[in-house]
């Protein structure tokens, strides 16, 4: 990865939470889709650009609108937005509670979030997703 938020976003987890390290630096060597880092959101006092979000986008940069995630000081807040939920998800939606418990939430925006801590928690999202028309990865294609 070229885009020198990817490093910025990843100096950001703290240092003794080494395993959301090696989860992140996973998710960004592992992509089927293109990654896109950018700053998001509102601060509390109205200025923008608080959160560190990347988000998966079609090959083309064409925006997918199926998965991104917030990198945390701590953990990774992992998002499976409807479009990519509303079908085969719905069926791992039983294993997605059972795998990662009170991690798994479902908020009023219709979107599925799962904290990630761990390298083990996204190669189980990478299992689930193979079920469903939009896989994490590609058998196919190595990382970027």
């Amino acid at each position: 990865m070229t885009d020198p938020l990817f490093e910025n976003f990843r100096s950001y987890i703290r240092e003794s939470a080494g395993d959301v390290r090696a989860a992140y630096d996973w998710l960004l060597s592992r992509p089927r889709f293109q990654l896109v880092p950018r700053w998001s959101g509102p601060t509390p006092s109205g200025k923008p650009q608080h959160k560190r979000s990347v988000a998966f986008t079609r090959p083309g940069g064409t925006k997918g609108g199926y998965y991104s995630f917030i990198v945390n000081r701590e953990s990774l807040l992992f998002y499976i937005r409807k479009p990519a939920w509303c079908d085969q998800w719905t069926d791992q939606r039983h294993a997605l509670r059972e795998r990662f418990r009170k991690r798994f939430r479902e908020n009023p925006a219709d979107e599925w979030t799962i904290e990630v801590r761990t390298v083990e928690d996204v190669r189980s999202l990478e299992a689930l997703s193979e079920a469903t028309p939009y896989p994490l990865r590609s058998a196919t294609v190595s990382g970027t």
